[in-house]
C-alpha cells in the first residue's frame, strides 16, 4: 500500500479540457491500476498528490494522448506543454535540475517504451506492441530469444547513452534498467523463446516497488508451480497448490514468500471464496508478522464479510435525475442490481452499454437497476447520455463519502445483488451475461 505521495502540477497552453486523468498501480496487494480525474483551471493549470510507494511510473491521459511520467516519493514535479503539438512541446522541472522525463520522453519517442496505443496488455500490466508479436509469431524459439535479448540491450544501451548526455538519478537509471530487463523476461516467457526465466532472487528483493518486476514475480511464480505440479496452474483457480508451492520453492528469500503468498491470498479473497481460503489464510497468519502484509489481510477478510450472503444491505436515500429523492429500502419486495459507476470510467460506460439487452431481457422480473453515480460534479452526471437516455434508476452520490464508504468503493465499477429482503445475495452470474437471466427467472 503506498505510504508516501509526489506533487504532481503543470500547466497547458492553448488548453480546452476541463480534466487529465492519471492511471497508476493502486497497491502492490490489489495489483489494480487505478485512474482518476485531476481538474485543470481555466488558465490550463493544474496540481495534484499523488500516491507514490517509493518510485513508479505514471501514465497521464490528457486530450486524447498517454505518456509516461516517471516520479519519486516526496519529490514533487512539474511539467508544461502545448496542446496543439504536446508530443513536441513537453517540458519537465524536477529538483535538481535532473533529466529523469526528459529521458523517459525521449526514450518513449525513440523505442516506445510504456506504450500504451496498439499494445496487448501481457502477464497483469506488461503490454507488447502488436507489430512485434506479429514479427516474432513466424521464428522458431531460439530465434526469438537472440531477438529479444538483442532488443533488450539496445534499449539498455540507449540507456546509458541517455545518462552520458543527461543528468539523470541513479535511483530512475536503476528503475529503467529493471523495467527493461524484466520486461523482456515476460517477452520471453508470453511469446514462448524461454518457458521460464530466472532472477537474481536475492539481489531484485528490494525492487518489490516496481510494477515490472512484480509483474514478472507473477508469471514465474504460476509458470515455476505449473512445471513442479505437471499442468497448467492458474493464479484464480489454483491458489491452494500455488501457495504452497512457494513456500516450498528454494530459489526465493522469505520476504519475496511472504509478498508472493500475500498477493495470492489478496487478490483471491471474495465473497465465493473467503471460507475456502480460510486454512491458508490462517497458515499465512503463523509464517508471516509483518504488519505490511498481515494488517491489510485481515482488513479485507473482514470487509468481504460484511458483504456475505445473508447480511443486511446500507440503506440510503439519494437524489435522482429529475430530482426525486429514492430510498433503497423501497425497492424491498424485489431483488436490486446496484451498481457504483462515474462518467470518466471507461469500463463503467461500456459495461453499461453492454448490458442493455440483459436489461430489456429481464423488463417483466422483479428486479431493480440501480445506477449510482460518484462524479464530484451532478452536472457532468446530468449531462451524460447514461443519464438522460438509458434505463435503470439513476441517482447521484456527489456529496455522499459515506455512501461509498459503506459499500467499500474503491474500485469502479463495484457490483452488488440484493434480494428482496433488502440482504446481500452472495454468489450469482455475472450480469452482463445470458445466465444471469435465467439465474434471476429461476430465483424468485
Amino acid at each position: 500500500n503506498a505510504q508516501g505521495k509526489a506533487q504532481l502540477s503543470g500547466f497547458f497552453a492553448n488548453n480546452s479540457s476541463d480534466s487529465l486523468r492519471i492511471h497508476l498501480l493502486q497497491d502492490n496487494l490489489s495489483n489494480k491500476e487505478t485512474p482518476f480525474s485531476v481538474l485543470i483551471d481555466r488558465q490550463g493549470k493544474f496540481k495534484v498528490e499523488v500516491p507514490i510507494n517509493d518510485r513508479a511510473v505514471v501514465l497521464i491521459e490528457y486530450d486524447g494522448f498517454i505518456f509516461p511520467v516517471y516520479m519519486e516519493e516526496g519529490s514533487p514535479l512539474q511539467l508544461e506543454g502545448d496542446r496543439r503539438r504536446l508530443d513536441a512541446s513537453l517540458t519537465f522541472y524536477e529538483q535538481g535540475q535532473l533529466k529523469n522525463n526528459t529521458c523517459l520522453h525521449e526514450m518513449r519517442a525513440e523505442e516506445g517504451l510504456f506504450q500504451t496505443i496498439g499494445t496487448r496488455i501481457v502477464s497483469h500490466g506488461i503490454r507488447i506492441p502488436k507489430g512485434l508479436e506479429k514479427v516474432l509469431a513466424s521464428m522458431d524459439p531460439m530465434d526469438k530469444q537472440r531477438q529479444l535479448i538483442s532488443m533488450s540491450a539496445k534499449e539498455k544501451d540507449l540507456l546509458q547513452r541517455k545518462n552520458r548526455e543527461l543528468e539523470l538519478s541513479p535511483e530512475f537509471v536503476q528503475f529503467m534498467e529493471t523495467h527493461i530487463e524484466f520486461k523482456y523476461y515476460n517477452y520471453r516467457m508470453y511469446l514462448g523463446s524461454d518457458e521460464l526465466v530466472h532472477s537474481n532472487f536475492s539481489f531484485y528483493q528490494d525492487h518489490l516497488y516496481h510494477a515490472t518486476y512484480q509483474a514478472y514475480l507473477d508469471e514465474y511464480i504460476v509458470r515455476s508451480c505449473s512445471r513442479a505440479a505437471r499442468e497448467k496452474l492458474d493464479f484464480y483457480r489454483n491458489y491452494a497448490l500455488i501457495y504452497d508451492c512457494v513456500w516450498e520453492n528454494p530459489e526465493l528469500p522469505q520476504n519475496l514468500k511472504e509478498h508472493i503468498t500475500a498477493r495470492l491470498l489478496f487478490r483471491n479473497f471474495r465473497p465465493t471464496t473467503a471460507s475456502m481460503l480460510q486454512p491458508w489464510y490462517d497458515d499465512f497468519m503463523l509464517r508471516v508478522s509483518n504488519p505490511k502484509y498481515v494488517n491489510p489481510l485481515k482488513k479485507r477478510f473482514t470487509n468481504i464479510n460484511e458483504f456475505a450472503e445473508g447480511k443486511e444491505a446500507p440503506i440510503f436515500e439519494l437524489m435522482d435525475n429529475e430530482e426525486a429523492w429514492v430510498a433503497l429500502d423501497a425497492y424491498r419486495g424485489q431483488k436490486v442490481y446496484l451498481t457504483f459507476w462515474a462518467t470518466w470510467c471507461a469500463p463503467c460506460i461500456q459495461e453499461y452499454y453492454d448490458a442493455v439487452p440483459i436489461r430489456q431481457a429481464l423488463e417483466e422480473e422483479q428486479v431493480a437497476f440501480i445506477f449510482v453515480n460518484i462524479d464530484k460534479k451532478t452536472e457532468t452526471w446530468l449531462k451524460h447520455s447514461i443519464t438522460k437516455n438509458g434505463d435503470g434508476v439513476h441517482l447521484t452520490a456527489a456529496d455522499n463519502s459515506a455512501l461509498t464508504q459503506a459499500y467499500k468503493v474503491r474500485e469502479l465499477p463495484r457490483h452488488f445483488l440484493i434480494d428482496e429482503a433488502g440482504n446481500f445475495i452472495e454468489e450469482y452470474p455475472h450480469m452482463n451475461s445470458t445466465e444471469f437471466i435465467e439465474y434471476i427467472r429461476s430465483n424468485k
